[in-house]
């Protein structure tokens, strides 16, 4: 057994054989192997219950004075700051991991690569995971302020927990099987929190009015950081990225209630009303948070495409909204174009005067007035050039409709005709 013991300690493969085949000889290998595991698991389970101690945690903090709240045995409260006090809970956490944890499999791992038979390592994993899982159960049960600190950044635990897998499955990948469920308990709380921090930065945004750029830089950077902190597991980056998802529909949903419909939205006379303005504002909002998400995406290369995806769906949100509110301006645009190109019909084709048509001269004005005054302020030009598009393809249709309906229509009339095919190439132009 001090041979066993001895080159377990140093992981001496030989001196392990060597015991094993003495214990085999006399017979009493099973129970000789029976106590090695129980006493491993009993190490496991007694460092893991002083990593989580609040009393050694609070005595490890050398500045701390005698007495005083939360200082006394058995106390559920941290001694000193918080912050500091979770700084110290994840440093022996994570040292428990590294030396305890790691150095049991090992010898386990060893031990039965030695026996070339059973699945003594494997059984032992088995329990070590669900003390790991037990023991961070008991301890945020027993604490608060460690409960906060295992829900409230529980990437960090699960970090730590992938770190120690990563390095043993370098020993044995059959044996070490996944880590993940291992303080899994805590991940629901993390990410109702995660979408609380999230829809909670939205409905900041709305609280006075449209939001500024400002404001929505400042989402972007909680998506960022968000978003940051998951990278360390796909399952949890995917579960954020719909949680930034369900916050991105909420903004784009805000900006939809607030979009103002009616005439006084589409009006087409005078300077851009408050209306308009407004929803030009919206326009705009929801535009700068899918180029500057877009812009996060694109910077986060280590983002798997499922949780990219998921982000990306939330965008068609924003292009909806600005839709809703591009689709009557632009129809009101149309409906004039069609107003100004009836009055074709007042002109006279039929006499010897072959000057400048009045309709086309309103034409030209009109959608140079509308383009730089409604269209330009929007933000999104891929979006706003297809309405233009659209408008430019109205407005050559009806005009060449109408112009074949012209009667009377004399040699003179068809020169003035002519004069105006080219001309409405300049009224197009600014579109």
């Amino acid at each position: 057994m001090s041979m066993l013991n001895e080159g377990l300690k140093k992981l001496d493969k030989n001196q392990v054989s060597t015991a094993v085949q003495i214990f085999t000889s006399l017979g009493t290998l099973d129970q000789e192997m029976v106590k090695v595991v129980n006493r491993a698991v009993k190490t496991v389970e007694d460092a893991a219950v002083a990593a989580l101690s609040i009393d050694v945690l609070n005595q490890s903090d050398k500045t701390r004075t005698k007495g005083g709240p939360g200082k006394a045995t058995g106390s559920t409260y941290p001694a000193g700051n918080v912050s500091n006090f979770r700084a110290k809970l994840w440093s022996a956490w994570g040292q428990f991991l590294d030396t305890t944890v790691y150095s049991a499999c090992a010898q386990m791992a060893l031990v039965q690569s030695v026996m070339e038979s059973g699945d003594l390592a494997s059984i032992f994993w088995v329990q070590v995971v669900m003390i790991l899982s037990k023991a961070l159960s008991k301890a945020a049960q027993g604490s608060s302020y460690i409960k906060q600190a295992l829900e409230g950044e529980h990437p960090k635990l699960l970090r730590l927990h992938l770190d120690l897998h990563k390095r043993l499955i370098k020993i044995n990948e059959s044996i070490f099987t996944s880590i993940k469920e291992c303080g899994s308990q805590f991940e629901n709380a993390y990410l109702s929190k995660s979408l609380a921090r999230l829809l909670d930065s939205v409905h900041s945004m709305f609280a006075s009015g449209v939001p500024s750029s400002e404001q929505v830089d400042g989402f972007c950077r909680t998506v960022t950081s968000e978003l940051g902190v998951s990278l360390i597991d796909e399952a949890l980056s995917r579960a954020v990225a719909r949680n930034i998802a369900k916050s991105v529909r909420l903004f784009c949903l805000k900006c939809e209630q607030s979009i103002v419909f009616g005439e006084d939205a589409t009006q087409l006379i005078e300077n851009p009303s408050s209306s308009q303005q407004l929803n030009v504002s919206l326009a705009n909002s929801v535009f700068l948070l899918s180029t500057n998400l877009e812009r996060v995406l694109d910077n986060t290369t280590s983002l798997d495409t499922e949780a990219s995806s998921e982000i990306t769906k939330s965008f068609g949100n924003a292009d909806n909204v600005m839709k809703m509110i591009l689709t009557p301006l632009t129809a009101a645009i149309k409906s004039a174009v069609d107003t100004i190109l009836i009055s074709m019909h007042q002109e006279d084709f039929a006499n010897a005067d072959s000057g400048n048509t009045l309709y086309m001269k309103e034409l030209t004005t009109f959608l140079q007035r509308v383009t730089v005054t409604y269209l330009a302020p929007f933000n999104n030009l891929t979006l706003v050039s297809e309405y233009c598009l659209e408008i430019t393809s109205r407005t050559l249709e009806m005009f060449i409709r109408h112009v074949c309906m012209v009667r009377p229509l004399s040699t003179q009339g068809r020169t003035k005709l002519a004069n105006d095919f080219k001309k409405i190439e300049t009224a197009v132009s600014p579109l």
